[in-house]
């Protein structure tokens, strides 16, 4: 962009402020907490179902159609992919065109439009358009939320920064498994409209990222935006610096975006990494941990655990959130490698293990006393699930990537996954009737386990290792 003119920076520096030790990440904290209320309600949304599929199939169902048919329980359920694949491509384009914050304002519309038609629902028709808006709304979240966090996070909070999605999802998947348990169809639905409304309220006082202001030559804004995030008052010399150098940054990647050419796909590691990828997004969703969860409580019901079905889905819920903290607190410790592997292999197992129980249950085999295997088996497969593969492979994806076909092979591999979460969910219960349900457990455990076996002979080690090392590993 050339060199920067120093009318474009208005704010006062004064020498003797040492930023060093007035930088503050407190707001960049209560940034991401805020933006992830959205996030929370998402997770409700994923949530919800599991429960509310055995509201619909009793006699307090409030659809005038009774006792949904298999066929329609695969629609509304998979109906959230529908949505999130459109948002993946739309809030990308938005986001550049109105800015991050905008973007996430419109996330708001259809995830209050979608429990507008959950409340009014008397088909499934009207269940299947409220998933579609709530896909929609968790698509452009996924965007939109690791974009924001990471343009506006130190680097030594980024990456605790970046966990909050997976952990806040996940939290509000174990508070929808709650509610269904213990509250009624009506009350979930004003349990969880506040969690959207207060993102309106609270996040208006923090502004765009400092990122998304200086691609839209909004420098002024950008410089006002870089000082809030650092709770800085005084402005000075490195501080200004630290800024422009972010400008710099941010004018050239967006330049090398713009140039984008065939031949920036034909190395090995542009190759590689839209292959692996691809594989790592399909492994995500095939290895069944997502779509067992969604299914929960009607999977809870069909193995004939010694506990509830609610209180089974809440206690895999609670395992959820535990697996994807310890993902964030060992990923830098112990390698994305490492951790994906036991992910894999681990999964394999714990499936295994439910589906040869159940399979020894449908031949005439009594368990008295160990009624406890399906939770345990289930729980512990979705555990090592959100120990690496459900967690872990957009942060490789990044990393793998070569930088300037980054953006093009983020949009084309979540494209994939929304596809895979559509088959997957779509599909389950109709598996379920072919298979039963100890054939689906083993199909599972066979896909994690030919995963564990990829990324052992694929996938490098990204940690501690620069972009250019990782390049240099990629294109051998």
């Amino acid at each position: 962009m050339g060199s920067l003119k120093p009318e474009l920076f208005n704010l006062q520096v004064d020498n003797g402020i040492d930023n060093k030790r007035q930088f503050s990440t407190s707001r960049q904290y209560s940034a991401v907490l805020c933006m992830n209320l959205l996030t929370f309600s998402y997770g409700f949304t994923c949530g919800w179902l599991s429960g509310a599929l055995i509201i619909f199939n009793s006699d307090e169902t409030p659809l005038i159609t009774k006792q949904l048919k298999t066929e329609e329980i695969g629609w509304i359920a998979s109906a959230i992919a529908i949505g999130g694949f459109v948002a993946n491509l739309f809030f990308g384009w938005l986001s550049e065109r109105t800015g991050r914050k905008v973007a996430l304002y419109v996330v708001v519309v259809p995830q209050l439009l979608s429990w507008i038609f959950v409340y009014y629902a008397r088909t499934p028709f009207y269940l299947v358009v409220s998933r579609i808006l709530g896909g929609f709304a968790g698509g452009g979240l996924f965007t939109l939320v690791p974009l924001y966090t990471a343009e506006i996070s130190d680097d030594k909070v980024r990456g605790v920064l970046g966990s909050f999605l997976v952990l806040i999802c996940n939290a509000g998947l174990l508070f929808a498994y709650i509610c269904g348990g213990y509250f009624d169809y009506y009350t979930q639905i004003y349990m969880i409209i506040p969690f959207s409304a207060a993102f309106i309220l609270l996040f208006a006082k923090y502004p765009d990222s400092p990122t998304s202001l200086i691609k839209r030559k909004l420098f002024d804004e950008a410089e006002k935006s870089f000082l809030f995030y650092r709770s800085i008052e005084k402005y000075s010399r490195e501080a200004k610096s630290l800024f422009e150098d972010n400008v710099l940054n941010a004018q050239s990647n967006d330049e090398k975006d713009n140039k984008i050419s065939v031949k920036d796909f034909a190395s090995k590691s542009s190759k590689k990494a839209i292959t692996y990828g691809i594989a790592l997004m399909v492994l995500n969703q095939f290895c069944g941990c997502f779509a067992m969860v969604v299914y929960a409580a009607s999977i809870f019901q069909i193995s004939g655990s010694n506990l509830s079905p609610v209180n089974s889905t809440i206690i895999v819920g609670s395992i959820q959130i535990v697996g994807a903290l310890f993902a964030s607190l060992f990923v830098e410790r112990a390698g994305r490698k490492f951790m994906m592997i036991i992910s894999s292999f681990g999964i394999a197992i714990g499936f295994s293990s439910l589906g040869m129980y159940l399979y020894l249950q449908t031949i005439g085999m009594k368990f008295e006393g160990y009624s406890f295997i399906p939770l345990v088996a289930f729980s512990s497969a979705i555990f090592l699930g959100n120990l690496g593969v459900i967690t872990l492979p957009f942060m490789i994806l990044n990393e793998i990537s070569p930088p300037k076909i980054r953006g093009f092979t983020s949009v084309l591999c979540m494209s994939v996954l929304w596809i895979c979460v559509f088959s997957v969910i779509k599909y389950l219960p109709n598996l379920i009737e072919i298979m039963e349900l100890h054939g689906v457990s083993f199909l599972f455990a066979l896909n994690s386990f030919i995963g564990g076996v990829f990324i052992v002979i694929c996938i490098p080690e990204t940690k501690g290792r620069s972009v250019e090392e990782i390049m240099k590993i990629m294109d051998k």
